[in-house]
């Protein structure tokens, strides 16, 4: 629904309506979607007003402020209605992998609830207390990873930020980061003030830090390359020698769209990786969870 919404305000703003007359063709009953009209209306930023509304994150907020600026808003709302249906997509594809695994769960909880009190290990009353405390973790553990995904990429990698040494998180970084700087610049916004606005939109302290050095060291003259070199930020080495290389030889655009499709194949991997070792894990804990019933 996200999607088409999205989509549809795209469409209509691309075809010459203004943002409240877009919001208005729409019509949602949906009291968020009245409260960014309300606020379209009492002259706020389409991304402002669809912020405070809680329809957008700040991390996207911040690419449809830029857009607006340079008139690209159609194409930040189509491409903010992809990553919205890419990240319900893999919400659902982790729940249909897990289906099984989940009622195996359940079964395995309920025959070991069943064995135990037949082996009179425990009383009832007991073995019950501990099979459902157990689906409820479950439950909450799951429901905690869906709202996890929902969240935007800035959330993902400050919450994982004791991970930056790890490949994926330089992966996740380095895809975040440059996308990001890749669409600031083609909506007009110089290096320093897009690496001062992708700064804005974390919350981890040495990541606001180091990306602000970056800003500064392009803001004085310096090649962009370098100051990402010698900050401390998250990034894969070959990433930096690849925009090195295009930077001297002046296909930095080229560089950065090639490097940027390379991170999206690898992180594409890893999700599949990640999504495959959800239903093992669920096993395993079938299996210990049954014997912590039955003994």
């Amino acid at each position: 629904m996200a999607l088409n919404i999205f989509t549809e305000l795209a469409t209509l703003i691309e075809a010459g309506h203004s943002p409240a007359q877009a919001l208005k063709v729409i019509s949602r009953p949906d009291p968020a979607w009245q409260r960014a009209l309300l606020g379209v209306e009492k002259g706020q930023r389409l991304s402002n007003a669809l912020h405070s509304a809680k329809l957008i994150n700040r991390f996207d907020r911040e690419w449809l402020s830029a857009a607006e600026t340079a008139g690209r808003t159609p194409q930040a709302l189509t491409k903010m209605g992809k990553i919205i249906e890419q990240r319900e997509a893999n919400i659902s594809r982790i729940k249909s992998r897990i289906m099984l695994p989940l009622m195996i769960f359940v079964v395995a909880i309920i025959v070991s609830l069943i064995i135990s009190v037949v082996l009179a290990k425990s009383n009832w009353s007991t073995s019950l207390l501990l099979a459902i405390t157990q689906v409820l973790v479950i439950v909450f553990c799951l429901r905690s990873l869906f709202n996890f995904i929902r969240k935007d990429a800035a959330s993902h990698l400050d919450t994982l930020y004791f991970m930056h040494n790890s490949e994926r998180y330089q992966d996740y970084f380095a895809r975040t980061i440059m996308q990001g700087f890749a669409w600031l610049q083609a909506s007009g916004v110089d290096s320093q003030s897009s690496f001062r606005q992708l700064a804005s939109i974390f919350t981890k302290r040495p990541l606001q830090q180091e990306l602000r050095k970056v800003a500064q060291h392009c803001g004085s003259g310096g090649a962009l390359t370098d100051g990402l070199k010698n900050s401390h930020l998250p990034l894969p080495s070959s990433l930096l020698q690849a925009l090195g290389a295009g930077e001297h030889s002046g296909a930095m655009t080229a560089t950065l769209d090639h490097q940027l499709h390379l991170l999206e194949d690898r992180l594409a991997i890893a999700q599949e990786q990640m999504v495959e070792a959800i239903p093992r894990i669920i096993y395993v804990l079938a299996v210990v969870c049954a014997t912590l019933v039955i003994f």
